[in-house]
């Protein structure tokens, strides 16, 4: 554990530094004369064009296999929609927030789960629900509501985006081909239930009112 930290501490240090180098270049660039030497002209190997063929026709694939929400049966967890956001100190109070409100949905009928792994809340509802995937059978889903850059954690040191990219890959599905405005309006408009630091709510939009009087 302490090992990973420090690594994690390692990675945010080099960041910040290669930030500091770009916001200088950007002020006096005549400190890097050679930044933009373009006179040497970069061929295309056979083997890149046929890389990018083959990721372009694994992203085509991707957006094929986009599975289809409805509302009815779908849960989000997230921060968006919360003032107060999850945090090292709250964790714990808000895993248990996050394994009662998964409970409430499957109990009643709901299959589907999105986890906004772009906000400490849906983070941890993603590191929380992954393991559950082994004894319970429901879709587990990740979105994100704003850019990778302005994600935010739980922890104190926040993981690295290998770390990120390793957590989204075990979930059914990543929405990533929507910008975060896409997202909002896409799929977070289009769940029955969203779960937050503020507990869980029900949307009246999609919930018909017998159901949520007996809920």
């Amino acid at each position: 554990m302490h090992h990973m930290l420090i690594e994690r501490l390692k990675f945010w240090i080099q960041e910040a530094a290669l930030r500091a180098k770009f916001r200088l270049y950007e002020r006096c660039p005549a400190l890097f004369p050679h930044a933009l030497d373009t006179d040497e002209e970069v061929e295309t190997s056979p083997e890149d064009a046929l890389q990018e063929i083959q990721m372009e026709q694994r992203y085509q694939e991707h957006l094929a296999a986009e599975p289809t929400i409805e509302p009815r049966r779908t849960i989000l967890f997230s921060s968006y929609y919360s003032e107060k956001e999850c945090n090292f100190l709250t964790k714990s109070y808000c895993k248990k927030q996050i394994v009662k409100g998964f409970h409430w949905a499957t109990e009643r009928g709901f299959t589907t789960v999105l986890v906004d792994y772009a906000t400490p809340f849906g983070l941890l509802a993603l590191e929380t629900l992954l393991p559950l995937k082994i004894e319970e059978s429901f879709n587990l889903y990740c979105v994100k509501s704003c850019f990778f850059g302005a994600r935010k954690s739980f922890r104190l040191i926040p993981e690295t985006g290998v770390e990120i990219a390793f957590l989204t890959s075990k979930s059914d599905y990543v929405f990533n081909q929507y910008l975060p405005e896409e997202t909002i309006m896409k799929l977070f408009s289009h769940v029955g239930a969203i779960c937050s630091e503020k507990g869980t709510a029900i949307s009246a939009k999609w919930i018909p009112e017998y159901l949520r009087e007996n809920w």
